[in-house]
């Protein structure tokens, strides 16, 4: 039996600007852009050179309380605009700051939702069970890393390790999803309007005002205020929005989305109606999956959850819910089901030809 080697990776402790990397994932940023030289550059100071120094210093150094994010658009698969925003280079340092001082918070309060499968659970591992996947995150991709992947991989591809799928393709191929389809006859999709858009920054203190300080004795309301002040920072000063993109803006909207979560199965509750037992939901991001056994405890709980969103001024895109009976067979899932079996077959040609052996080692 081959015997586990613990190794320490490619990560340190206190190396906080690694923040710098993981939170601007290649697909958010345009394809001329790259952080990985500004991680370099920022890990040099202080430098030698002062003509160095003195750039350096008036590109970080901010005359004003705030910075302005660059905006620039993308298209969808339907040939619709999407805006993004690319934080200012020193409104990305003071992210990393807030997760060197309030990273262990950020994942206490993103505890409190029993549905989100996409919630930042604890910062990064430093230490690592060395083995064939390793080196999976060496090539930097598009995704975070999971709490059943960071233990395995010697260069983390987030800051926090995160519970659930790094995709939202990945639940729908899951053991979860299979028995939510034994269990449920309808199942409903639905989407946040515009989340990122709407949400008003002041509402982080409305979703953990309630919940006990941290065994690190900071209060609530200096972790909901700093993160407030923060994302108004990055983002011209607004409170209503939040820049998209970044991964930040993403861990902002779930420590509200969790609330939400919490407070819609409360009140399903009170309406005799128990979570896992007569329903279930599913939350990614700002996208949620219903399943229940008839329409009817189907659209109570929508109803729910609309009026948990409208406490923190948030809407359901009513016209993109669409409501899928069984089998739970969409659009979507039937193109990955087919794409995985068109990769199988590959697979096995290739191994029949000797082309790929078992132990993923290539011979030709």
């Amino acid at each position: 039996m081959r015997k586990s080697v613990i190794a320490k990776g490619n990560i340190h402790p206190n190396d906080h600007a690694r923040a710098l990397v993981t939170d601007t994932l290649p697909g958010d940023v345009p394809i001329v852009v790259s952080n990985d030289g500004f991680y370099k550059n920022i890990k040099a100071i202080p430098h030698a050179n002062g003509h160095y120094q003195e750039f350096i210093d008036r590109l970080l150094k901010r005359a004003r309380p705030y910075t302005i994010p660059y905006r620039y658009n993308i298209l969808r698969p339907n040939g619709s605009p999407r805006k993004l925003s690319l934080m200012h280079p020193s409104g990305q340092i003071e992210v990393a700051n807030f997760y060197r001082e309030y990273g262990n918070l950020i994942a206490y309060f993103c505890r409190k939702s029993d549905a989100s499968i996409r919630s930042p659970r604890k910062v990064g591992s430093l230490f690592f069970v060395r083995g064939r996947g390793s080196e999976k995150n060496k090539l930097k991709g598009a995704g975070i890393d999971t709490t059943n992947l960071e233990n395995t991989v010697s260069n983390p591809a987030s800051y926090f390790a995160y519970s659930g799928y790094d995709r939202i393709y990945k639940f729908f191929n899951s053991t979860d999803y299979m028995r939510l389809e034994k269990k449920y006859a309808v199942m409903y999709f639905a989407d946040i309007s515009k989340c990122f858009n709407s949400i008003y920054t002041h509402t982080l203190f409305w979703a953990t005002a309630d919940v006990a300080t941290a065994k690190d004795n900071t209060s609530v309301a200096g972790f909901s205020n700093a993160f407030d002040k923060l994302m108004q920072s990055v983002n011209y000063n607004e409170t209503n929005g939040i820049c998209v993109g970044a991964e930040v803006s993403r861990i902002f909207a779930e420590l509200i989305l969790s609330e939400v979560d919490k407070r819609a199965i409360e009140n399903l509750r009170k309406d005799s109606l128990n979570f896992k037992i007569n329903y279930e939901f599913r939350r990614y991001v700002d996208d949620f999956i219903i399943f229940a056994d008839d329409d009817v405890v189907a659209q109570k709980v929508m109803s729910s959850i609309k009026i948990a969103l409208s406490e923190f001024n948030l809407l359901l895109n009513d016209e993109k819910t669409v409501k899928v009976s069984r089998p739970f067979i969409t659009v979507k899932s039937r193109i990955i089901r087919d794409a995985n079996i068109a990769l199988s077959n590959f697979f096995e040609r290739l191994c029949q030809n000797g082309l790929v052996m078992v132990d993923d080692r290539v011979s030709i």
